[in-house]
């Protein structure tokens, strides 16, 4: 019985000292959290699938939030349209333009520096890398 009555008294020894030494690690970290919603897509003019789009459309892409306009880039948001041989599809084009954006109504502007094909399917991608005023990006690529 006093045997056993020692091993308790060494075990909860040995298990407070344990967890003092563990509370005493602990200390605060420097995380902060960043509240906000993360932004999103809102719209898209055009509006996907549209046919009969003027050749010569500024594509416009509403967030709904204040945008970094820094991480508007052409990086960050591109347009594609396929590249065919012997009326094969072999890969996609990267269209040329210019970006811009306008934080009065969170839009973002693509401008192609030619005019677009007609009868042709185009791709236009937002990136991830485009990131809000508090440096929240986008969740997922938009297309």
């Amino acid at each position: 019985m006093k045997t056993e009555r020692k091993k308790f008294w060494t075990n909860l020894a040995i298990v407070s000292l344990f967890l003092v030494v563990l509370a005493g690690g602990c200390k605060k970290d420097n995380y902060e959290e960043i509240s906000g919603v993360c932004p999103e897509v809102e719209s898209t003019n055009p509006a996907s699938d549209v046919m009969n789009v003027p050749l010569d459309k500024v594509i416009e892409v509403t967030f709904n939030e204040k945008m970094n306009p820094v991480t508007i880039t052409p990086t960050a948001f591109s347009l594609t349209g396929p590249t065919t041989k012997n009326g094969q599809l072999v890969t996609a084009t990267i269209i040329e333009g210019s970006l811009s954006y306008d934080d009065t109504n969170n839009t973002m502007s693509f401008t192609p520096t030619a005019l677009l094909e007609p009868n042709t399917l185009y791709t236009g991608r937002v990136k991830t890398l485009v990131k809000d005023l508090r440096g929240n990006a986008l969740q997922t690529d938009y297309i």
